[in-house]
């Protein structure tokens, strides 16, 4: 005998970089009731400026060493196979007809201690140890890409200090939330 159940929320967070994230939520509207929560958070694959700032108009220039980062990892993604698709999430959840009151909402996280506002800072400065983590954990993936470690290395070093020293930096962590017809 099977059990028959359904979920009340599905909480996802980063799996923009599964392979087909489209293909992915067949399984989420199987187990949602109707009427359940889907809700999304994704954080981008890179760092930014605030959009109203004048260094958001060219980030290669005032943030090279964590753009070129990025750069390299995306490139590696798709050379596997995953395609970031965190800007689609919402076009997805629209495209299958069985989601409605889909809202997005974009945050912007500080990365560092820069921000005016001590509570920002202390984010800023936990989102910052995130992302040299980060630059750490993926550096594997560049390996098997075909970079060497010299390369990598240094990608990941001049990324850490990039982050350890320019104000303005931002995360960009994007949500999605739908109720399912």
């Amino acid at each position: 005998m099977s059990t028959v159940f359904s979920l009340e929320t599905y909480h996802s967070e980063f799996l923009s970089q599964v392979y087909n994230y489209a293909a992915f939520l067949p399984e989420v509207l199987r187990v949602l009731r109707p009427g359940g929560l889907y809700y999304s958070g994704e954080l981008e694959s890179g760092v930014f400026f605030h959009p109203d700032s004048y260094q958001a108009l060219n980030p290669r220039t005032h943030a090279p060493a964590s753009t070129r980062f990025f750069q390299v990892v995306n490139e590696a993604l798709l050379a596997r196979g995953i395609q970031p698709s965190v800007n689609q999430i919402h076009t997805y959840l629209q495209n299958t007809g069985a989601f409605n009151n889909i809202e997005s909402q974009i945050i912007y996280i500080p990365i560092g201690r820069w921000h005016y506002d001590p509570t920002m800072q202390g984010l800023g400065s936990a989102f910052q140890a995130i992302l040299w983590r980060f630059a750490d954990s993926v550096k594997p993936m560049l390996l098997r890409a075909g970079y060497s470690q010299a390369h990598v290395d240094a990608l990941s070093r001049n990324f850490g200090d990039e982050i350890d020293t320019t104000q303005g930096l931002f995360g960009v962590y994007h949500i999605v939330e739908a109720l399912k017809y």
